[in-house]
């Protein structure tokens, strides 16, 4: 109205096309991304891990995950008036897990590794690198985020 032209709303979608415009599924994006830093890693870090792969190395990308253990929500088919009630014991427990992906020096073959426990991991797991360590051979390039998790005395000693 505010332009004196007036669309009926079904019909807005196809003013909205001929302008170009289209269903678009949003792109989430953290917060918390250093754009600057990504560009430096993919510009400069990315290239020199790249060529770990002439030396028969081989990648293990790291990344660690809690997940609740609360159970979902689903619908039914019920009588109108009258929800469904699912009796439950209402906890906040959860389970953290440590997990690696494998890429072989070939890449014909991809490994999963993976760890889970009650409490959150205070630290990347020296124990679970080891074990990852011992079912590989030769050199291994670990890459991993800048999450939450620290890297703890026994991975600064090794860096």
């Amino acid at each position: 109205m505010h332009f004196g032209v007036h669309y009926h709303p079904s019909h807005v979608w196809k003013v909205l096309r001929r302008l170009g415009w289209g269903c678009q599924v949003l792109a989430r994006l953290a917060i918390q991304r250093d754009e600057q830093a990504s560009t430096h890693w993919k510009r400069y870090r990315w290239p020199a891990i790249k060529k770990a792969r002439r030396l028969g190395a081989h990648f293990a990308f790291l990344d660690e995950s809690g997940l609740l253990l609360i159970p979902p929500r689903r619908q039914t088919w019920a009588s109108e008036g009258y929800t469904p009630i699912v009796p439950y014991g209402y906890r906040h427990d959860r389970i953290s897990a440590l997990a690696a992906l494998t890429v072989s020096p070939k890449r014909q073959h991809l490994g999963s590794y993976i760890r889970f426990q009650p409490r959150h991991f205070q630290a990347l797991d020296i124990a679970f690198l080891w074990a990852l360590l011992q079912h590989l051979r030769g050199s291994v390039v670990l890459l991993w985020d800048r999450g939450a998790m620290p890297r703890g005395p026994a991975i600064e000693a090794i860096c």
